[in-house]
């Protein structure tokens, strides 16, 4: 241990052996030591209440005080500051006494030399360190607003913080000593972490930790939702001793989410069917099919019609995302060729990039790019990239396509040469309802689901999705997928 600089109080009443003290400890250069001396408990007091020095030698026998008397009234101004014991040699056993009620260490004034009153120093200084790392480490973990517990290798509960007595309504007292899983109950959400106690888990299932979402039960019998976390401690052998338990209340946040989930899947479907009927009906009007309209009616049919279309996409998105979410949305996956999907796609989308005045060009084809996805789904990612790239491309350039082998991965890209995407927008851009510009996206049109749909189908398929962008250059978003060899 290091120490450059230290500031110590000595408290001895006796002249002829603080001068001896004070030759050894300013006897060395190097740590340099400054001392300050006094020779009372009451004059020790009254300087620990203005000064913290980093050690205390203490002589027990004083005019104002004497033995454990001392020690208790100095720890109890000294903040944790590391004290050393000046004794007698008959009264060791008072020193040792010392020692089991706060003190760092002790010193024979008799055997005392430069060696053993600096090594003393070091110990002392470096024992209180590790008690103090020790305190703001049991501080900190006390204070946290995630319930922690510490249980032996059995399981058994040894510690545990207020969070957790918060969060399950148990007591420190009635938790010690019960094991975990019976006492509130655990099982994981997912049934396949079940053994066949049902909620009984064993020990070893934990010997290279767990995290997970699970339920467990109250003092008062309410259900809760937990995020769990069980890590093992091991000793230099190998072999668990401990595990540290952490686990954070969710039932607030999954009733939410429950709630958010259920009210889009209702609002969407009883949107859908009255919806498909109010814009059936306006296509029939804006297209004539029930006679001919004055210009000013088909006017304000149009934008209805239009609006109802988008109303109808932002229905469809969000049904789609519930259903990635739910793990609900069912991908054929089957050996596809990659160029005639995209070329299919690209032809449906042209006359939408009409309307823009931009040009569909693919580039840099294979002939024969072999993968295993979704056809369907991998078109509805390719839609996105395509429409995007249309509505932010300015008018006259070309919007180019191109499927590439990247270290045996085959990737289509769409790349635009509009204004690029914002840095500081760029961590934002597959996350639901992110539009880098709310004004301009507007303008443009979209739900905002679009990119964060397509990054769920991508993965779930087993690729890869990102972009490339520079402010001014354009965008380049892609899709990859394992090419597949030979077949």
């Amino acid at each position: 241990m290091m120490i450059e600089n230290i500031h110590l109080l000595l408290v001895e009443d006796n002249h002829s052996q603080a001068i001896i003290l004070r030759e050894h400890l300013l006897s060395v250069k190097s740590p340099a030591i400054k001392i300050d001396w006094v020779e009372t408990l009451a004059a020790a007091k009254s300087f620990l209440r203005g000064h913290l020095p980093d050690v205390i030698l203490l002589d027990l026998t004083l005019p104002d005080s004497d033995g454990m008397e001392t020690l208790s009234e100095v720890l109890a101004v000294a903040d944790r500051t590391p004290i050393i014991v000046l004794t007698g040699l008959s009264d060791e056993k008072i020193a040792m006494t010392a020692l089991t009620k706060g003190a760092q260490d002790y010193l024979i004034k008799s055997n005392v030399d430069q060696e053993n009153i600096f090594r003393s120093i070091r110990y002392a200084l470096s024992r209180s360190k590790s008690e103090r790392n020790n305190f703001l480490l049991v501080s900190a973990l006390k204070n946290v607003p995630y319930g922690v517990l510490i249980t032996n290798a059995h399981s058994h509960i040894e510690w545990c913080n207020p969070a957790f007595e918060k969060i399950s309504g148990i007591s420190t007292a009635q938790a010690i000593g019960q094991v975990l899983s019976k006492l509130i109950k655990l099982k994981p959400l997912s049934s396949g972490e079940k053994n066949q106690n049902g909620n009984m888990w064993k020990t070893y299932e934990f010997d290279n930790g767990w995290s997970g979402e699970v339920t467990a039960l109250h003092k008062d019998q309410h259900l809760l939702e937990l995020d769990l976390t069980i890590s093992p401690l091991t000793n230099r052998l190998g072999h668990i001793e401990h595990f540290i338990v952490t686990l954070q209340d969710i039932s607030e946040r999954k009733r939410v989410e429950r709630m958010k989930k259920e009210f889009v899947s209702t609002v969407s479907h009883e949107l859908r069917t009255p919806l498909t009927s109010i814009s059936g009906a306006l296509s029939l009007l804006a297209h004539d099919m029930l006679g001919t309209l004055p210009d000013k009616i088909r006017e304000v049919l149009d934008i209805a019609y239009k609006n109802s279309k988008r109303l109808t996409q932002l229905i469809d998105d969000l049904l789609d995302m519930e259903k990635l979410l739910a793990g609900k949305m069912h991908l054929d996956i089957e050996m596809q060729n990659l160029l005639p999907l995209v070329e299919q796609t690209v032809e449906e989308n042209r006359a939408y990039a009409d309307k823009y005045g931009v040009e569909y060009e693919i580039k840099n084809q294979l002939d024969v790019a072999m993968v295993k996805l979704d056809g369907f789904r991998f078109q509805q990612v390719l839609n996105n990239f395509l429409s995007n790239a249309a509505k932010f491309s300015p008018r006259g350039k070309n919007v180019i396509i191109s499927i590439e082998d990247v270290s045996g991965y085959l990737r289509v890209s769409v790349r635009d040469y509009g204004d690029g995407i914002p840095e500081d927008f760029k961590v934002h851009i597959f996350e639901k309802f992110s539009q880098a510009d709310s004004s301009d996206s507007r303008h443009k049109g979209g739900t905002g689901l679009g990119l964060a749909i397509s990054k769920e189908l991508v993965e779930r398929m087993g690729g890869k999705i990102g972009f490339h962008s520079e402010l001014g250059k354009g965008t380049c978003f892609f899709a990859e997928f394992k090419r597949i060899e030979n077949a």
